[in-house]
């Protein structure tokens, strides 16, 4: 599976003020996956040391590379993502702007599933 290195950090900070210990990274990983399991998504903020909303769609194919597939809006899914170091992990979605990222989610595969099963597709940037 490939790595989000940075997106366990991102949530570490965003839920916790100190992780450091076990029990706590175990309540994290049980918080995130008890979130992403209600919603069906999590939004991110990067996923690895490139790619952060903002960047430029080639940077987000030269360190990620070729998308499983491509929604009918342009958003980009990445299969078997998982946070590093933790059980959390699922769909990566990156959605662009005018050729930047505007949007980063981790998805579950039953809202993948929704995504790709509605006509016309649902864009992940007004989604939630």
């Amino acid at each position: 599976m490939k790595n989000i290195s940075s997106l366990r950090t991102l949530f570490l900070l965003s839920l916790i003020a100190a992780a450091g210990s076990a029990v706590q990274a175990a309540d994290l990983d049980a918080k995130l996956s008890a979130q992403l399991g209600a919603q069906g998504e999590i939004t991110v903020r990067e996923a690895g040391p490139y790619v952060h909303v903002g960047s430029y769609r080639i940077w987000v194919s030269s360190h990620l590379g070729r998308p499983a597939s491509v929604l009918p809006d342009g958003t980009w899914l990445y299969r078997n993502f998982q946070v590093e170091a933790s059980v959390v992990g699922g769909t990566l979605a990156v959605s662009f702007h005018n050729g930047r990222v505007v949007n980063l989610k981790l998805l579950t595969n039953a809202r993948v599933a929704e995504l790709t099963s509605h006509q016309p597709q649902t864009s992940l940037i007004a989604s939630r």
